[in-house]
């Protein structure tokens, strides 16, 4: 459960920087 939870985590970071550098588009 840990790790799934950790790799949840670590999607969301990818998403919320992926939005973050559309933004600055």
């Amino acid at each position: 459960m840990k790790m799934n939870n950790f790799y949840n985590y670590y999607i969301s970071l990818k998403v919320e920087n992926f939005d973050q550098s559309t933004k600055l588009c």
